[in-house]
């Protein structure tokens, strides 16, 4: 969950504790435990300063799972300097403190510290410290907001039963805490309907919809009937803005049955991530749409063919001569071509937005249901895409292709059976020569003998440990210098089958589609980090070893655990 998620659903839980009728006592007890846990620290203490001597009490500690408390006695304990400033003080490592400050800190075992005071009638009435003891911490920004927006909190409850008689005053301190939180707020009677509060952050972002009544309609209308506190997602249409909405019912000052709405507004968090999303799923070379995007965009079509009774249809597509091409001109020129042709994919009408690079030279087009009346025409004018010369090194070179197609849902409803078959179709297209086309059906050919020979001794391969997968170190030398050093190396992976050695540009795409690249990968590092660690041993401390990461790879959530992993069971120095 993000942190701007957790901090929203922490302060609707904290805020919610001014509907409680528990004591006072309980509830900093529930609160400071809830705030240590947001912040991720180890410990959490409250200490009322003595009236009548300079001595000091602890009256309640938190700390967080596995850890001990940092006090074993709780009374009449000396004054601790770092309770002295009248608003929020941080200390951390880096913090400029005295020698003997940091003395006091090391005996307690604290190696970070935040300091509330908490006031009542403008004067300290305790203080409450957030600490972590298990490592160095600093302090974020958003952090002690989050603690100065809390802490305002507690000390209105403190403020509302202290004047619990008094309404207008706990309303105006309550107005004047809201006012002062990260998010815009609204109270509604439950009975009437009636809008009782609106703190000034919703005045004025939502000004338009105060006045034309508008305000219930457009944040409620997704909130089940019988749902008394949760959060949901709303899109603002006309301002073509997103917002996180947090609610829950509470007892309002004068104790009436409220309901009280907090928004965030998430469209930045919403625009960051559908970039991240395209990022994720746009090949880098090409622009076109890549493998994972395929795979989830397949999923979708082939529901609304279902759903709608209709058919699309799946294009696989190989580039016959591109090895000799990437070969002769060299990669740079089969770089150029691979993006002429994304381009020329990318232009046909009825699948400008379905055209994916799966790796290598291969393509993967998906005639939706909506384009499929067009499907002779997209394949005549793909095979004359192809039957043109393509302008690289200011010569023309003809690069042609084989095509295999497979209708869906008729003839497949998975993403795996619909590529697969059209992968088998279009090997039986390669049969027949160049720039042809082969429409799968029963009476081809159930399977590629290589394409699943390869398969079946890449997954026997996985069952022994990885043991065919070698590495090879390609030397790096630094030409610059004089006579030329070896400075590191890069790994390279090799298939050494029973059969003999697999080209990487036949085994990756296959072990990127079979799933296997991750723990082939994984293998791959750890051997180079072993190497690199024996040959730092041998006297060439400085000397590197780069290793190639498959995109699918630096997707996967745990990839710094497993580069964290190698490295440390290597003992190499990163």
């Amino acid at each position: 969950m993000n942190l701007q998620k957790r901090q929203a659903e922490a302060m609707t839980k904290i805020v919610s504790f001014l509907d409680s009728d528990e004591p006072i006592d309980k509830i900093m007890e529930q609160e400071i435990a809830h705030i240590g846990s947001f912040l991720g620290l180890s410990h959490a203490f409250v200490m009322h300063l003595h009236r009548s001597d300079p001595l000091i009490d602890v009256s309640l500690q938190w700390c967080a799972e596995g850890e001990s408390d940092i006090f074993s006695r709780t009374r009449d304990l000396e004054h601790y300097w770092f309770l002295k400033e009248p608003s929020i003080q941080v200390i951390s490592g880096e913090a400029q403190i005295t020698a003997a400050e940091r003395e006091t800190l090391e005996k307690l075992g604290i190696r970070a510290l935040a300091v509330c005071p908490v006031q009542v009638n403008e004067q300290p009435a305790f203080y409450a410290c957030f600490a972590e003891c298990r490592k160095e911490h600093v302090f974020r920004t958003v952090e002690i907001k989050f603690l100065t927006d809390a802490i305002r909190i507690l000390q209105n409850i403190i403020t509302k039963r202290n004047q619990r008689n008094s309404l207008a005053g706990s309303y105006a301190a309550l107005e004047s805490m809201l006012d002062n939180i990260g998010s815009s707020i609204y109270v509604r009677d439950i009975e009437t309907n009636r809008l009782l509060f609106a703190n000034r952050s919703l005045r004025s972002r939502f000004s338009k919809e105060l006045k034309e009544g508008t305000l219930q309609q457009l944040f409620e209308g997704g909130i089940p009937s019988q749902s008394h506190s949760g959060n949901c997602e709303i899109y603002h249409e006309d301002r073509n803005h997103w917002y996180d909405l947090y609610y829950t019912r509470i007892k309002w000052v004068d104790y009436r049955p409220v309901f009280l709405c907090a928004i965030y507004d998430v469209t930045e968090k919403k625009v960051y991530q559908r970039r991240i999303e395209q990022q994720a799923y746009t090949d880098f070379l090409t622009g076109l749409y890549n493998r994972m995007c395929c795979e989830r965009d397949l999923v979708k079509y082939i529901e609304e063919a279902k759903r709608t009774g209709s058919k699309g249809a799946v294009l696989y597509m190989d580039l016959d001569d591109f090895k000799h091409i990437n070969d002769g001109l060299g990669h740079q020129y089969g770089d150029l071509l691979l993006k002429s042709i994304s381009k020329a994919l990318s232009e046909t009408v009825g699948i400008h937005n379905s055209c994916y690079r799966m790796g290598g030279d291969e393509f993967v087009i998906i005639v939706p249901a909506r384009s499929y009346h067009l499907f002779e025409e997209i394949i005549a004018h793909l095979q004359d895409i192809f039957s043109r010369p393509w302008l690289l090194k200011d010569t023309d070179y003809y690069c042609t292709m084989s095509m295999g197609t497979v209708d869906f849902p008729e003839e497949g409803t998975t993403v795996t059976e619909l590529i697969q078959k059209a992968d088998i179709a279009m090997y039986e297209a390669k049969k027949s020569g160049k720039n042809r086309i082969a429409k799968y059906s029963d009476n081809i050919q159930t399977h590629s003998s290589k394409r699943l020979d390869m398969e079946k001794k890449m997954r026997d391969a996985s069952l022994r440990d990885y043991d065919e997968f070698e590495v090879y170190f390609q030397p790096i030398v630094n030409a610059q210098e004089e006579g030329t050093p070896c400075v590191g190396a890069e790994a390279l992976a090799r298939w050494n089958s029973k059969d003999g050695f697999v080209p990487p540009s036949d085994f990756i795409p296959l072990a990127e589609y079979l799933g296997l690249i991750n723990p082939i990968g994984n293998h791959v590092l750890e051997v180079a980090c072993l190497q690199c660690k024996e040959w730092n041993d041998r006297g060439y401390p400085d000397f590197t070893i780069n290793v190639n990461l498959s995109v699918v790879q630096l997707l996967q959530p745990d990839i710094i655990d497993v580069i964290k992993n190698a490295i440390e069971k290597s003992g190499i120095r990163p």
